[in-house]
C-alpha cells in the first residue's frame, strides 16, 4: 500500500480571467484568497472536500520565463513524518536525485529559522514527464505532529460539485509514468493508478486508450500530458441544464460534462457521484 495520496494539483493560466470564468459554471471562486509564490507567481484556488485545485499566473517577463518548465503540477500528500521517511532512505534518495526541502509557513517574513511549515520531496529526475510531481507534508502549526493535510475551509459550489476524483494524463507510453509507479509501488491497472485515498490517475496512450476522451486531444497544440482533472457532482443533468457552455462527453464509459479551458490550463471533467 502506498504511503501517499492526493493532495492538490496546479496548472498555469494565461491570466486571472481564466480563474474568474469558473464562477460562470457554478464554482465558488475567491479572488481575495490570493497567494504569492516564489519566482514572481501568484495563485488562486478552488476548494473541495478532499483537496484543492490551484491556478497559477506567472507574472515574470517573457525573457525570464523558462519555456521548458512544466505547465502543470501534481502533489502527493504524505500523512507521516516526511523527514524521518527521507532520513531512513537518505543514501538511496541522494543517489537518485531525490531532495528534502522545508519551507516555513511564514517564509516571506522568516525563511532563515526552521519553523513549522511544509516539507517536500523534490525529484531531479521527474516521476512524470512534463508534469512537476512532488510530495508534500503539512506540519502542525504548533510544531507538534504531522497535521495530515491543509486546513481547508468548507466550501459549497453552486453546481453541486464535491470532490476531486482524478487526473487524466496522455502519454506516448506507459513507461513515461514508470518512475511514479516504482516510487509509489502501485502498478497501472487498465490505465489507472489508484492512490490510497480514493484518487485515480487515468493514463491513456496510443496503444491503450478510451477513444471518446483520447481522440479529442490528438490534434491538441498543448503538448503537456496533463489534459484534465476529474471531479464529481450531485446531479449531472442539473448541471447541464443550468450552466451553458459545457460539452456532454463520455469519460471511461460514463456520461460526463467537459469544461474546456484556454491553454495551458487543463480541462475539467465533471461526472456524477456514484451511489
Amino acid at each position: 500500500m502506498s504511503r501517499f495520496g492526493f493532495d492538490h494539483t496546479w496548472c498555469l493560466i494565461d491570466s486571472i480571467e481564466t480563474y474568474k470564468r469558473l464562477a460562470e459554471f457554478g464554482f465558488q471562486t475567491d479572488l481575495e484568497d490570493e497567494t504569492n509564490l516564489p519566482e514572481n507567481r501568484v495563485s488562486w484556488f478552488l476548494i473541495f472536500n478532499n483537496g484543492y485545485l490551484e491556478f497559477i499566473e506567472d507574472k515574470s517577463t517573457p525573457s525570464m520565463h523558462d519555456d521548458e518548465a512544466p505547465f502543470s503540477g501534481f502533489s502527493l500528500r504524505a500523512d507521516e513524518n516526511l523527514s524521518a521517511f527521507y532520513e531512513a532512505r537518505r543514501s538511496e534518495f541522494q543517489a537518485n536525485g531525490v531532495g528534502f526541502v522545508h519551507r516555513n509557513y511564514n517564509w516571506e517574513e522568516n525563511s532563515t529559522d526552521h519553523l513549522p511549515g511544509l516539507n517536500f520531496l523534490i525529484f531531479d529526475s521527474p516521476l512524470t514527464q512534463g508534469i512537476f510531481t512532488w510530495v508534500t507534508e503539512y506540519e502542525n502549526p504548533n510544531g507538534k505532529e504531522n497535521d495530515g493535510g491543509p486546513n481547508l475551509p468548507q466550501v459549497f459550489h453552486k453546481n453541486g460539485c464535491n470532490s476531486i476524483l482524478g487526473a487524466y494524463w496522455v502519454y506516448n507510453s506507459l513507461q513515461d509514468v514508470r518512475p511514479l509507479n516504482d516510487f509509489l509501488n502501485i502498478p497501472i491497472d487498465q490505465g489507472k493508478i489508484h492512490l490510497h485515498n480514493g484518487f485515480t490517475i487515468y493514463v491513456d496512450t496510443p496503444e491503450e486508450h478510451y477513444l471518446e476522451i483520447f481522440d479529442r486531444y490528438q490534434d491538441d497544440d498543448n503538448t503537456c500530458p496533463y489534459k484534465a482533472v476529474v471531479i464529481d457532482c450531485d446531479n449531472l443533468d442539473a448541471v447541464q441544464g443550468k450552466y451553458k457552455g459545457l460539452e456532454m462527453i463520455s469519460f471511461r464509459g460514463r456520461p460526463a460534462l467537459m469544461l474546456t479551458q484556454s491553454s495551458p490550463a487543463w480541462d475539467i471533467v465533471i461526472i456524477e457521484t456514484e451511489r
